[in-house]
């Protein structure tokens, strides 16, 4: 059996668990699964240890290719970053991005992490949160109730009458 090093440790050897198709860092929890492997490999091969290494990028542990990054935005408003080499397409998962990749089904969407269009997609929603969250702070308490007039705005046929007189009535 071959041994390779942890991508975010960078000196820590990585140790095989079921086989070849998953290893893990002892030091910082992480994990690298080849690509083809089934899950009850890689939810036996978990290590409860969490140590903070979204931030860091690393080298494919298999072939030293430099590791594609890409964001995914969780259920409970937390973004982390999976690293997949785009030769041997093996994952790796720091410490806990397994559990909550599972807790919110996505899982089954991992190889469309990486995809143009998700990459696209994933950029115009975070793009229009923080525009979302500059006017929440912009307006203050007048928020709410733009936003609710804008939706209701939306729908009417003479929307554009209505913004008029808004217009025109906010001057004096």
């Amino acid at each position: 059996m071959r041994t390779f090093n942890c991508p975010k440790c960078e000196n820590q050897e990585l140790h095989y668990v079921n086989g070849e198709k998953v290893a893990a860092c002892s030091s910082c929890g992480g994990m690298f699964v080849k690509r083809g492997t089934n899950a009850d490999a890689v939810t036996s091969a978990i290590d409860s240890a969490a140590v903070a290494n979204d931030a860091k990028g690393g080298r494919c542990p298999n072939d030293h290719t430099i590791l594609a990054r890409a964001a995914i935005d969780l259920a409970n408003g937390q973004t982390i970053h999976l690293e997949r080499c785009s030769s041997c397409n093996g994952i790796w998962f720091d410490a806990g991005e397994w559990q909550a990749l599972a807790h919110d089904h996505l899982l089954d969407s991992i190889d469309e992490f990486w995809t143009p269009e998700y990459r696209t997609r994933h950029r115009h929603e975070s793009e229009a949160r923080e525009a979302d969250e500059r006017d929440r702070v912009a307006f203050g308490e007048l928020y709410d109730e733009l936003n609710a007039l804008a939706t209701k705005l939306r729908k009417n046929p003479r929307r554009s009458q209505a913004l008029a007189y808004l217009s025109e009535r906010s001057r004096t």
